[in-house]
């Protein structure tokens, strides 16, 4: 089955491209291969993270870009693609899959599209996620709801709203992701340290975290292949296909593959009051 997994929330600042991080990490943790294609090309904060197994593209309403879109498809041939959607790309992206009749796939194309969609609980954010609820309904596209719980912590009122209710935002799959103290999150940003780098330091390889800012990271990322474990909607390849011409071939990772028990247990510390998982670098 092939798989494309679209990160997208419309709006900058909402911890987009921090979610499209955890997802990939959470595939190389599993031992899993894929690809990772940055859409945002003015500001591509996700492939720096992932520059062997990372290209850019753009999703474009220009005539003349409009087809550079088409390499998720080759790519996706191979292993699935994660990608890091730009703010304000929803017409192009939609235009795009209308045109290569994706919105209305047969089986014998075999092929999944979903759609992460980060939320931060504020009306303007709900209100986007409807709308692509409902310009992809009837259609192939399937949505999560991704929960930022750095924004907003308790989500009952999607329950009593009826616009969420109409549109079937009730019946979307969901999954809530936690924040990090500010010095962990700019200090992997500043080191462009994926989140197995950082809790997985070592004398001769050492992340640059204080001891608590580890396990810090530890539990954030825990919590995070629990929570999307219990989605199990990736499809895994856990031995490499022969990547495309176009790309390098990722690093061996024979070893990367591990059970959430193979976590060293770590001491108990207080929870800190300064978080952010907002900003998009």
């Amino acid at each position: 089955m092939l798989q494309i997994h679209f990160v997208d929330g419309e709006k900058g600042g909402i911890g987009k491209s921090f979610f499209c991080r955890t997802l990939i990490d959470y595939c190389l943790f599993k031992g899993a291969f894929v690809h990772v294609v940055d859409a945002d090309t003015t500001n591509p904060d996700v492939s720096r993270f992932y520059p062997e197994i990372s290209s850019c593209l753009t999703f474009s309403q220009k005539e003349s870009l409009v087809f550079e879109a088409d390499r998720l498809m080759h790519l996706a041939a191979s292993k699935p693609v994660i990608v890091n959607l730009p703010a304000q790309s929803h017409f192009s992206v939609r235009e795009w899959m209308e045109k290569n009749y994706l919105l209305s796939l047969d089986d014998e194309l075999s092929l999944e599209i979903y759609k992460w969609f980060v939320c931060t609980g504020t009306e303007d954010s709900i209100s986007l996620f409807i709308r692509s609820l409902v310009d992809y309904r009837g259609s192939y596209v399937k949505h999560v709801l991704v929960k930022n719980l750095a924004f907003c912590q308790n989500w009952d009122f999607l329950k009593s709203d009826s616009r969420f209710v109409e549109s079937g935002g009730l019946d979307v799959p969901t999954i809530e992701i936690g924040a990090l103290a500010r010095f962990e999150f700019e200090t992997l940003a500043s080191k462009n340290l994926t989140f197995n780098a950082a809790t997985r330091s070592t004398p001769s390889s050492p992340s640059g975290l204080r001891m608590l800012s580890q396990k810090r990271v530890y539990d954030y990322f825990k919590r995070s292949i629990e929570a999307l474990d219990a989605l199990s909607l990736i499809q895994f390849y856990s031995v490499d296909p022969v990547p495309p011409p176009s790309f390098d071939s990722p690093p061996n990772r024979t070893d990367s593959k591990q059970d959430i028990s193979t976590f060293p247990e770590s001491p108990t510390v207080p929870e800190t009051e300064s978080y952010v998982i907002a900003v998009d670098f």
